[in-house]
């Protein structure tokens, strides 16, 4: 009776797949979830604030708020399957650098006008897109990085630095705008934007190019 050989390789393959991280690995996972963390509270920052900065800064109305954040939703919806395709042609670490350079854009076009006009439904249109290549990438890198056994795992990491971010930033965002005035919303933004993209920078892992 002939006795069943299993190929080293698949035995290896199998140990590369369930066993523990490198440790390269983990420092690319480790600076991935602070970037997470970093530009959600950045976004959220401002989704949870616009409203009363547009009505106490801008004189906008609710009538024209609502658009606004409505109009970064539909261009992130448009774009978050192309731009997942994009991610595995330039890489979703560019991918996600490109996405939060746009975002960044619409905290720094935030900043400038003093009441509302068309530059409003613009910045908030190219955070939309920004959004979309952050999105449709961060989580599959995270996925990537992590071994077949342990996919849950790694995406409850994504989901627990999304949504740490969502609890402390409407809270730190608050009492910044009561101790500095509203303007402070949009500065806020930007630098944990800023932050994001140098802590992306360091992660070397997750990659699908």
């Amino acid at each position: 009776m002939k006795k069943m050989v299993i190929p080293v390789q698949n035995e290896e393959e199998e140990t590369r797949r369930t066993g523990e991280l490198d440790k390269e690995v983990k420092i690319s996972l480790f600076f991935l979830l602070v970037s997470i963390f970093l530009w959600f509270m950045a976004y959220n920052g401002i989704t949870t604030a616009f409203s009363r900065y547009a009505i106490a800064v801008w004189d906008m109305d609710a009538g024209q708020v609502a658009p606004s954040l409505m109009l970064a939703t539909i261009a992130a919806i448009i774009t978050y399957i192309p731009f997942g395709f994009l991610g595995t042609k330039i890489g979703r670490r560019k991918a996600i650098l490109l996405g939060i350079c746009l975002v960044s854009a619409t905290d720094l076009l935030g900043i400038i006008p003093t009441a509302f006009s068309a530059l409003v439904y613009l910045s908030f249109a190219i955070m939309g897109v920004g959004w979309a290549f952050i999105n449709a990438n961060s989580l599959p890198m995270i996925v990537e990085m992590s071994h077949v056994s342990d996919v849950g795992k790694y995406t409850g990491m994504y989901y627990t630095a999304s949504m740490a971010a969502h609890i402390v930033t409407p809270i730190l965002s608050g009492f910044l705008m009561e101790v500095l005035g509203f303007g402070a919303l949009f500065p806020y933004a930007l630098l944990f934007s800023i932050l994001s993209f140098l802590t992306m920078i360091l992660v070397r892992h997750g990659d699908y190019s």
